[in-house]
């Protein structure tokens, strides 16, 4: 395994870390005392974030995680194994259209790795003082057969025990070899040189025959960087002094712990973590007995969750007559001149850190399923590449497979989470999508598929029907109905809604000059093909339509010729040529009204409200009815409609409040943002399959 020095120098010899860009990018480099190659090699490959603007670190683990083995990062992979395999890189901020980067001719003669392996060592680390040998005698017969070595630091010992001595799997260090006090630090001391599972433990604790498998186990069963014990604490607001129980909850070795525990500071006493998944070092900790709050810095520092796990009462235990020497005791009484009482310096480090506590798999495995090949000029298309894109920024790895391509996407890996833009239910590949989504779902992957809901009543019945039907052979559902709006869930049954969860459409929108209304004519219907189609209109379109003539007989009324169709439902509407720039006709229009609320989303009406064009639409309660509401007008009848664009037309006062509030709505829209909410929805859905 390489030193982090000589990560540092395989790195910075590749020539794609630049360490002014770096810093330009990511400023928090400034607040710590490292360097920013290595701030990057500690800190930032574990945040997804790019050593300089020729790697991706964000694309290249979404392409290629599925080679990495555990522990693994983007460029360390890269460098390691596929500069060699000819496996492509990409740069930060790339997109689709982008044509990859070649691989580059670096040098590399590194072939270790930096990940736990089935056969990876246990180490054990415990810190003792001369007053509890006999208990230390305890601890060492309850570990031994768990553990390939023991670590013992014998503080302020004299001479060394004669049960350590030869034993081919004990190793000691005396204090004596120090000219500073190391304390309870020493059970860090064997860390820098180790590759594998260390723990680390109390020298006054008597552990179960289980204890190292049941941590090792645990670690395994997150496949995630984690460090996990049985004694822990989350720091409370207002803090005053970490030996108070306003100020710090504590969940203890000793009581039963029935469920696993997100915690901010964990136990040294009875703690193990996978070396590979933090960075600690013997030099972190810079005073005597403070372990756990050095340590717990680490941990916030590095953004690793700490977990306190299921554990029943007493199966740890203290030796007899252990307390009266312990850390705990001499800071919580503040025993004044003992080396053991550090509660000052603990409550002032305490104090000035900022408390998060970090969650197991907050970095989640997701696979979109969508347009990411085909009908490159419609709105999946593009909705499946900003879904991509926010999804990996947020820091989740994600794969991606093209509806065109399913034969050849991989089923048997290992997702949190697919998200797909399934094809409308009457087209024929509609079927492949379903049955590759259930495969997903057999490996156990939630899921949520977007059904293509539109207010038809046989529509919304066979969703119900098809949500019950994939579900069926799960305990509790693992594939949802990904909707677009909240109100959908009350076109169904009560029992079917915890199936149905929304997800926020993942639009790019444009904003162009905001004209006046001096300068706007007209009132715009939108896609002509879709206003020809009667299940779309649901019903008569001139019923609608001469509402506004009759309201507005000097008005024009424009359609858009985006599909092939010939057909004009209305000999006095005006048709306009599709063109991709479609923001810079838009804003041009007085009014944009939508009339197919069997669709199931509209993007027009949203472009002509950022646009500064006011709305009027039916009721759409799958999509605009949401979206839109409250800087639209919905109206529910043809005689509304026409009284709407009467007043809103020609009352400038009226149309330039309700211009002005769309045209500044497009943060609301903008995908930087609206991803955070798909994020959220995604919980929700794993969160009910559990």
């Amino acid at each position: 395994m390489l030193s982090k020095k000589e990560v540092c120098e395989l790195v910075e010899e590749s020539g794609f870390f630049d360490g002014k860009w770096y810093c330009e990018k990511y400023p928090d480099v400034f607040e710590g005392d490292l360097s920013p190659l290595q701030h990057f090699v500690k800190y930032g490959y574990r945040l997804l974030r790019d050593p300089g603007p020729k790697f991706s670190s964000a694309d290249y683990t979404a392409r290629y995680s599925r080679f990495f083995r555990k522990g693994d990062w983007a460029l360390l992979h890269y460098l390691s194994v596929g500069i060699n395999e000819g496996l492509k890189i990409d740069s930060p901020n790339g997109n689709y259209e982008r044509d990859l980067v070649v691989k580059k001719d670096v040098s590399v003669s590194w072939s270790g790795d930096f990940y736990h392996k089935e056969n990876d060592k246990i180490f054990v680390g415990i810190a003792s003082i001369p007053q509890r040998v006999n208990c230390l005698k305890q601890t060492v017969q309850s570990l031994i057969d768990q553990v390939d070595r023991i670590g013992v630091f014998l503080d302020k010992y004299d001479s060394v025990p004669e049960f350590l001595e030869n034993n081919e799997k004990i190793t000691y260090k005396l204090s004596s070899d120090f000219s500073r006090e190391i304390g309870d630090a020493g059970k860090f001391y064997w860390v820098d040189d180790f590759d594998g599972y260390y723990f680390t433990c109390d020298d006054d604790l008597i552990y179960p025959q289980d204890f190292i498998n049941r941590i090792v186990k645990r670690i395994q069963h997150y496949n995630y960087p984690v460090v996990v014990g049985w004694h822990g604490s989350v720091i409370l607001e207002p803090f005053v002094n970490y030996y108070n129980k306003d100020s710090r909850r504590v969940f203890s070795f000793g009581a039963p712990r029935p469920y696993d525990t997100p915690v901010h500071v964990l136990g040294t006493g009875c703690m193990g973590f996978h070396t590979s998944h933090i960075n600690v070092s013997f030099a972190d900790f810079k005073s005597p007995n403070m372990a756990d709050i050095y340590f717990a810095v680490l941990g916030q520092e590095q953004r690793i969750p700490f977990v306190v796990i299921e554990h029943k009462k007493g199966e740890i235990y203290e030796s007899d007559a252990s307390q009266e020497f312990s850390i705990y005791q001499h800071s919580s009484k503040s025993i004044k001149g003992s080396r053991h009482n550090t509660k000052e310096k603990q409550n002032k480090i305490v104090s000035a850190t900022d408390w998060s506590v970090n969650y197991v798999n907050t970095k989640l495995r997701i696979l979109i399923v969508g347009r990411f090949k085909i009908n490159v000029k419609g709105g999946g298309f593009k909705s499946s590449h900003l879904l991509k894109n926010g999804l990996e920024k947020l820091g989740h790895i994600v794969d991606v497979c093209c509806l065109s391509e399913l034969n050849e996407c991989e089923v048997n890996r290992k997702y949190d989470f697919c998200l797909a833009y399934a094809p409308d239910p009457d087209r024929p590949d509609f079927g492949d999508c379903i049955e590759y989504i259930k495969k997903l779902a057999v490996e156990g992957c939630v899921c949520a598929v977007n059904l293509s809901f539109n207010l038809n009543k046989q529509r919304t019945a066979w969703i119900e029907d098809k949500l019950w039907e994939l579900n069926s052979e799960f305990e509790k559902p693992k594939i949802f109905f990904a909707s677009f709006s909240n109100s959908t869930q009350y076109s169904f049954k009560e029992k079917t809604k915890e199936m149905i969860v929304p997800f926020p459409k993942t639009i790019s929108l444009e904003r162009y000059e905001n004209k006046p209304y001096s300068q706007r004519e007209g009132i715009f219907l939108g896609d002509l093909a879709k206003l020809s189609n009667s299940s779309l209109v649901n019903g008569n379109l001139a019923k609608w339509v001469e509402q506004i003539r009759i309201k507005l007989p000097h008005v024009n009324i424009y359609v858009l010729k985006h599909y092939h169709t010939n057909n004009v439902p209305l000999n006095y509407l005006k048709v306009i040529p599709y063109t991709q720039d479609i923001g810079r006709v838009l804003n041009k229009f007085r009014l944009t009204v939508c009339l197919v609320p069997g669709a199931t989303f509209e993007m027009v009406p949203l472009e002509s409200m950022v646009s500064g064009t006011p709305v009027i639409h039916r009721e759409m309660p799958q999509s605009l009815s949401e979206y839109l509401s409250p800087l639209s007008v919905e109206v529910a009848s043809p005689f509304e409609l026409g009284e709407v664009c009467k007043n809103l037309y020609e009352r400038e006062d009226i149309w330039s409040r309700i211009s002005s509030a769309g045209y500044n709505s497009l943060d609301f829209f903008g995908v930087d943002n609206v991803i955070a909410d798909v994020d959220l929805a995604i919980r929700k859905t794993i969160s009910r399959s559990l």
